[in-house]
């Protein structure tokens, strides 16, 4: 079992909040090196752009803009990890 922690404050929150689960990764544990740290990552068509920077100790502002072949993507599910929802262009979410 691992311990998985999230901290993140909804803009309708008053205060932070602190989310965790427990998750089990069954099957033989194989460490592999972390590959470099990109701000873009493309998955076929899909291009996801990371801007803004965590600041330790501080609120910082990210925001995850997800493109189709160049363009604002709208078809995609309409629930993404950790509520993530921004039908046609990028999504901000204050950290801290």
């Amino acid at each position: 079992m691992y311990p998985v922690f999230a901290d993140v404050r909804p803009e309708t929150a008053e205060r932070q909040l602190t989310l965790g689960t427990d998750i089990s990764a069954p099957g033989d544990f194989r460490p592999e090196p972390l590959p470099k740290a990109e701000r873009t990552a493309r998955i076929g068509d899909y291009t996801v752009k990371l801007t803004g920077d965590l600041v330790p100790g501080k609120s910082s502002r990210l925001t995850l803009s997800v493109s189709r072949a160049g363009r604002p993507a709208g078809d995609r599910p309409s629930a993404l990890p950790g509520g993530l929802r921004a039908p046609g262009g990028p999504r901000d979410h204050d950290h801290g």
